[in-house]
């Protein structure tokens, strides 16, 4: 069975999964190692498109899934410094503490381990309608490269189809995704005049940075990722105007060898119709609602979907789906992702002087201590002692 031209429907799958991300690769290799029948619909030519985020991980999640490897590692980390408004900085410590990834090579790796596993992988294919077929079927209409079209029918569905799931806007778990959401502008580019390549940098600005966050991120030789955050609901400006004015401000002179875009998902979905439907990675928005990292949430998110489908298609039960997927989603990320959620709002909310008096204190409380040595809790403590008004009210809004 190609995908391409009619498809003739020979046999009917246990598992469907749209999109060949990390997620949904992660979440094909294990049910098709479990011994499902699995395939996997990518919209994209080739599973290798450009990435669109800053390609960093916390090597603390990333070591529990894979061992770093140099063919996919550009950079490891070993401190991170923020940048305040006003020239204050303040810089963490944290030794082996994180890798920028080389995507097109890594995504490849995670792809081929689904092939490996016995997943078939289809490319080039774009879902236009799904549907469900009495009580324990899945329909998937999609189109082909030439314009052909298929139908596939499968016993399970995973949606890893990112931001603008179609599998969550068809199913119902989607009803509007524009509130709660960060639109990304990046910049690959040589840039001279950086001292280390082992230290990734954020900056946080009221004015210059409205709503925003940015980031320059190690590729090594003099090659960095160099990039914005901003909330779509509080967006005033194109994120490549916020950027190229904050490059112009910072006097960086950049060679640009690319541009990348993208959004990605912060807000709270429903991700489990309570059926045979589920939401994985950008999709499901499991991404940190704070950085918008996401790469360890959404190879951890399909891992798990692909346990829980393979229980659940073994005994039958609902519970299942609840116990290897929906609670592991809650502990692991969604409770934290609350409390992240939080701060983010609270963040955006502070004026240009209320962030550098912050940067201040926390400057005195943090500044060269190893990440492992820092209490979050007594830090946000002390803020709120030190700055009631701005914390509580801002908090609040």
């Amino acid at each position: 069975m190609y995908c391409k031209g009619r498809l003739i429907l020979t046999h009917i799958y246990d598992l469907i999964v749209v999109g060949g991300g990390l997620a949904g690769s992660s979440a094909a290799r294990v049910a098709s190692q479990k011994g499902l029948s699995v395939v996997v619909l990518e919209k994209e030519a080739d599973i290798v498109s450009p990435p669109q985020c800053a390609e960093g991980v916390p090597s603390d999640k990333f070591n529990q899934l894979f061992r770093p490897d140099d063919k996919w590692v550009s950079s490891y980390i070993n401190s991170g410094v923020l940048h305040g408004p006003d020239g204050n900085s303040i810089k963490v410590l944290y030794p082996s503490g994180g890798y920028i990834l080389e995507r097109t090579v890594f995504d490849r790796v995670v792809q081929e381990e689904a092939r490996i596993s016995g997943a078939r992988m289809l490319f080039n294919c774009r879902v236009i309608d799904i549907c469900k077929s009495g009580t324990d079927r899945i329909k998937v209409k999609y189109t082909d490269s030439g314009g052909g079209e298929g139908v596939l029918v499968g016993r399970f569905i995973i949606g890893a189809d990112g931001a603008s799931s179609i599998v969550g806007r068809r199913m119902g778990l989607i009803k509007g995704f524009k509130r709660d959401l960060y639109v990304c502008f990046q910049y690959k580019a040589y840039i001279e005049g950086i001292d280390r390549d082992d230290e990734i940098y954020f900056f946080v600005n009221p004015e210059l940075l409205p709503y925003s966050y940015a980031w320059i991120f190690p590729k090594g030789d003099n090659l960095y990722n160099v990039g914005v955050a901003t909330l779509f609901r509080l967006l005033k400006l194109k994120p490549k105007e916020i950027l190229d004015c904050w490059l112009r401000e910072l006097k960086l002179e950049v060679d640009i060898v690319e541009y990348l875009s993208g959004v990605v998902p912060v807000g709270r979905r429903n991700i489990y119709d309570g059926s045979r439907v589920l939401l994985v990675g950008d999709a499901a928005s499991l991404a940190n609602p704070l950085t918008g990292e996401g790469i360890c949430n959404a190879i951890n998110s399909g891992r798990w979907a692909g346990e829980a489908v393979y229980n659940f298609l073994l005994s039958g039960r609902k519970s299942d789906v609840n116990r290897y997927y929906i609670d592991k989603v809650n502990r692991n990320m969604l409770k934290p992702n609350r409390r992240l959620y939080m701060i983010r709002n609270w963040f955006y909310n502070l004026s240009e002087k209320e962030v550098e008096r912050i940067v201040v204190l926390l400057k005195k409380a943090i500044d060269n201590r190893h990440f492992r040595e820092i209490n979050i809790m007594s830090i946000l403590y002390n803020l709120i002692l030190k700055h009631p008004g701005g914390v509580i009210r801002s908090f609040w809004r």
